[in-house]
């Protein structure tokens, strides 16, 4: 089941469990970067892909929000 979470920063759309971020979604920051892709215990992790404002990605995994694939 997807849900919508407002965050302070931006907006996250995607799976829950427990309250948290966990399974697959998406945020998508005021600073126009999103990340889509997998959320374990409410952390960015797993396998997923940045957008960044100039255009450019990375795509890969991705462990407690830091890119390291």
């Amino acid at each position: 089941m997807r849900h919508i979470l407002h965050l302070e920063d931006g907006e996250y759309v995607g799976e829950r469990k427990n309250g948290r971020k966990h399974g697959n979604g998406c945020i998508i920051w005021a600073t126009g970067l999103k990340y889509e892709g997998s959320f374990a215990d409410d952390q960015i992790w797993g396998y997923g892909k940045y957008y960044f404002q100039e255009g450019c990605a990375y795509e890969g995994e991705v462990e407690n929000g830091i890119m390291s694939g």
